[in-house]
């Protein structure tokens, strides 16, 4: 009979890290999916902001476009009734008509780039969320915070 004798500190040492790792392991899972839940919603959130700062420049271009549309056929209402035959009255009309017009169309214009400005930011902090690295998610997520 052979009796194989080991160290008592070297036996008490291995059986502690033993139950570190026991212990470690059973709370990883949770603390895992608990972190690759809010990671999904973050960036499906993020999904959502750009989506929808896609959809409102779209939503402002067309805007843009009806408004130029209309002032062009305000122009050209104004340029066919030059001739001294129209009174003066409806000249007048068609003058602010086609001013109105005109302001509408600056209105779309800082409106169309306002949203194209949102749209490249919410790519852009998309990107920095998705790059994986420490810094890009602390500037997605200030950047989700003060635009929220």
């Amino acid at each position: 009979m052979s009796m194989r004798m080991t160290h008592p500190q070297r036996t008490r040492i291995e059986r502690t890290r033993g139950r570190r790792t026991e212990l470690s392991t059973a709370a990883a899972p949770v603390r895992a999916t608990d972190e690759s839940t809010a990671v999904d919603k973050r960036r499906q959130s993020l999904a959502d902001a750009v989506s929808a700062a896609h959809d409102a420049r779209l939503r402002a271009q067309q805007d843009l476009r009806r408004s130029e549309l209309e002032r062009d056929q305000t122009a050209r209402a104004l340029e066919l009734n030059l001739p001294p035959a129209i009174d003066e009255a409806r000249r007048d009309s068609l003058r602010s008509a086609y001013a109105a017009a005109a302001g509408r169309v600056s209105d779309a214009r800082r409106a169309f780039e306002r949203a194209r400005s949102v749209e490249d930011a919410a790519v852009i902090i998309a990107k920095a969320a998705a790059d994986g690295s420490r810094s890009g998610r602390d500037l997605a997520n200030g950047l989700m915070l003060l635009f929220g």
